[in-house]
């Protein structure tokens, strides 16, 4: 399972991107990765644009102390209260900056829309290149992992941001609630790019059991709509159908076909004069005076 294969680390992803929805939130993803990276003494490191804190987040930092970091960019985003700007550059600036501990370090960001809208796209692909780059925060095998959110719910959220972040990241996570149903059930889509250009993509139904956790089953495959070969009738106003007499008709008809000869061809060319040829056994050539 592709989720499950990204979530303990066996599938190297170094840019994951989950995209919610309206029906479903992605908090519910995303604390299963801290919990799997806190439960191995990883770093843990919070920006926390779109809310200042979260009871599910304390409740992990009173749990696990030091591991998480909170960094609170939702309170003075622009820096008019003398704090510093709330830019994604400033954030993993001093996120190197800080003294590195020899683990695998797990970056979440809760909402890529205000960072995008407080600097720019380019500027947010710039960080995350520059993060993903750098030797500091890399450790061998276990490379620092960029955990963020997009919400497509959002009206304001250009198509573009989406598809140049989906572009860049080496993993996704669609999560797609039902409209129709009020309950917790969820269809999740995973997409994981190799180092080799392989793309591998799973669906599943899932559900949250009383913990929080995910209860995955195999998304049925839905069977493709049945095409008749026949033009659609609505369409037009000439008479296209035939009436069943007309088809027995059609298949009962000799169509004036020339039967095909079995005999194997010499080179040799036969000619069969028509009544109105004039036909003349005497060579032409005997008058001449050779």
């Amino acid at each position: 399972m592709l989720f499950r294969q990204l979530l303990t680390g066996r599938l190297n992803s170094d840019f994951i991107l989950v995209k919610d929805s309206f029906e479903f939130s992605w908090i519910w993803a995303v604390k299963e990765f801290i919990e799997e990276h806190v439960s191995k003494g990883n770093e843990v490191h919070f920006f926390a644009f779109e809310n200042k804190e979260y009871v599910w987040l304390n409740n992990l930092k009173q749990e696990h102390g030091q591991k998480i970091r909170v960094y609170d960019f939702f309170s003075d985003p622009y820096g008019w209260f003398g704090g510093d700007p709330a830019t994604l550059e400033f954030a993993c600036s001093s996120l190197i900056e800080r003294p590195s501990e020899d683990r695998q370090k797990l970056v979440v960001i809760d909402s890529l829309s205000y960072p995008i809208q407080i600097s720019s796209l380019h500027s947010v692909c710039r960080t995350f290149k520059k993060l993903r780059e750098c030797p500091k925060l890399s450790n061998g095998d276990h490379p620092i992992l960029l955990l963020t959110v997009f919400h497509s719910a959002l009206v304001d959220t250009e198509p573009m941001s989406y598809n140049q972040m989906n572009y860049s990241a080496t993993s996704s996570i669609s999560l797609e609630g039902n409209k129709k149903d009020s309950s917790d059930r969820t269809t999740m889509n995973v997409l994981h790019k190799t180092s080799s250009g392989k793309i591998m993509q799973e669906t599943y139904s899932c559900h949250l059991d009383k913990s929080g956790k995910f209860i995955f089953e195999k998304a049925e495959d839905k069977p493709l709509p049945k095409t008749s070969d026949e033009p659609s009738l609505e369409m037009t106003t000439f008479k296209l159908s035939l009436k069943e007499q007309e088809l027995e008709s059609r298949r009962n008809l000799v169509l004036p076909y020339l039967k095909k000869k079995d005999e194997v061809g010499s080179g040799k060319i036969f000619y069969e004069p028509d009544e109105r040829d004039d036909w003349d056994d005497e060579d032409p050539d005997d008058d001449l005076n050779i």
